[in-house]
């Protein structure tokens, strides 16, 4: 088998996204929506050099999409909240606090059928270091 190629040529930007992190989490502007968990969906999008990860190809330099989703599901677990923004806010602070290597991170929120009529409401938040 063949040496891997080497990457120190320059910085090797990664977005990485994770799409569709189902939780339920209390959140809502009016008690009704407060008085039982709701049914929500996460997207995230995280962007970081990872010019080393792609030089040694061990799992042990990359961000862990597992452990970023554990942070998200922790966030939305934490308390209650009025405002979707909130807690996409909320959610991208983390990633940004736990790792390190992240620069950039988006992270959007969506609830089904608020306001009724509508399919879906989503919220989405960058961050940048």
């Amino acid at each position: 088998m063949a040496e891997p190629k080497s990457y120190e040529r320059g910085a090797a930007d990664v977005a990485i996204t994770l799409t569709g992190v189902v939780l339920t989490a209390f959140i809502g502007a009016l008690p009704g929506e407060r008085a039982v968990p709701q049914r929500l969906r996460l997207d995230c999008e995280l962007r970081y050099d990872a010019s080393s990860v792609v030089g040694s190809d061990r799992l042990e330099d990359a961000v862990d999409y597992a452990a970023v989703t554990e942070t998200l599901r922790d966030v939305m677990r934490a308390r209650p909240r009025h405002l979707l923004e909130t807690a996409a806010a909320e959610c991208a602070d983390a990633v940004l606090s736990a790792y390190r290597p992240v620069h950039t991170v988006s992270v959007a929120v969506s609830k089904p059928g608020m306001p009724p009529g509508v399919d879906r409401t989503t919220v989405r938040v960058t961050r940048r270091r």
